[in-house]
């Protein structure tokens, strides 16, 4: 009888099932007509109030330094010591000797000649005239004076001879012995056969080569009107032997 009831039961929830069914494939095939008038949705999004958001403060962090268990400070640095700085110190100033200005300026005296005899004047430049060579020679020639400007005597004349010296010549020759410098004392030495630009020096000597005056110096200018000089010695009065 139990089991008669089980199976009344199973049957009649199969046609409730069923009937379920079926109405759910019925309504989705013929579904029932929709009222546009009252079933029409909005066309248009409501405007939604907006919403301003507020600035919230956010907390700022500060870290706080937290040193290591092993952390062993530093040693501080070591300032360097301020250098000496020099001072430079000024030096006396040395105080200016006062200098003695003479009243009267005192005129240079004539150097003495250590010598009996003198040049009497520059040497005198002339177009040679004691020969018949002319131009194609050069040379010097003179006397000698005494101290009242005469020629010196045949005898004071007779011990004397004139040195002539240059680059290219060194010879002597007697006084005396050329009548057309001197009657009694004129001499005469032939240096080139040309004219030329030299220069030489010219002195009174004894026989034995003693200096009796000091150096004439004589420069010619290699020009046919003064290739003859003339020098010309004097007994020197200034001479203490």
């Amino acid at each position: 009888m139990r089991n008669g009831l089980y199976n009344a039961f199973s049957v009649l929830f199969f046609v409730l099932t069923l009937a379920v069914i079926t109405g759910v494939v019925a309504l989705l095939a013929f579904p029932a007509p929709v009222d546009t008038a009252v079933a029409q949705l909005p066309t248009f999004a409501p405007d939604l109030p907006s919403v301003t958001p507020t600035a919230t403060g956010t907390a700022t962090f500060t870290p706080t330094r937290t040193l290591p268990p092993t952390f062993t400070p530093a040693p501080p640095t070591a300032t360097p010591s301020a250098t000496a700085t020099l001072t430079s110190t000024a030096r006396a100033t040395d105080t200016p000797t006062v200098t003695h200005t003479p009243s009267s300026t005192p005129t240079p005296t004539e150097t003495p000649i250590p010598f009996p005899y003198r040049v009497l004047d520059a040497p005198e430049f002339r177009a040679n005239f004691a020969n018949s060579l002319g131009c194609d020679w050069q040379g010097v020639g003179g006397q000698v004076f005494d101290l009242a400007g005469q020629e010196l005597s045949a005898e004071m004349a007779a011990g004397l001879r004139v040195h002539v010296i240059s680059d290219t010549i060194d010879t002597t020759v007697r006084v005396g012995t050329n009548s057309f410098y001197g009657e009694r004392t004129g001499w005469e030495v032939q240096t080139s056969t040309s004219l030329v630009a030299e220069l030489l020096y010219v002195r009174l000597e004894l026989a034995d080569g003693t200096p009796q005056s000091n150096d004439a110096q004589v420069t010619f200018p290699a020009d046919c009107e003064g290739n003859a000089a003339i020098v010309v010695f004097a007994v020197n009065p200034g001479f203490a032997p």
